[in-house]
């Protein structure tokens, strides 16, 4: 029974899902980004090999409040 509510009032609630995807959206749109100018990464994770797994080591440091921010100032 408690899984049961859980899923339905929590798990698989409409707003709980739409927030996963815009979360997800906005990070795959930070990559993109971080992708195409990789100059926007802070010095430490600037690629020099591995750009990819570079930039999905500094998205995957940030706060949600951070990554909100820098999805703000940097994706148009």
């Amino acid at each position: 029974e408690m899984k049961r509510f859980l899923f339905k009032n929590l798990y698989r609630h409409p707003q709980v899902n739409a927030m996963t995807k815009k979360a997800s959206e906005m990070i795959v749109s930070l990559f993109h980004h971080y992708e195409k100018h990789p100059k926007d990464l802070p010095i430490d994770f600037r690629p020099n090999d591995e750009i990819y797994r570079r930039i999905s080591h500094y998205i995957a440091g940030m706060t949600d409040r951070y990554a909100n921010k820098e999805f703000q100032k940097l994706v148009p």
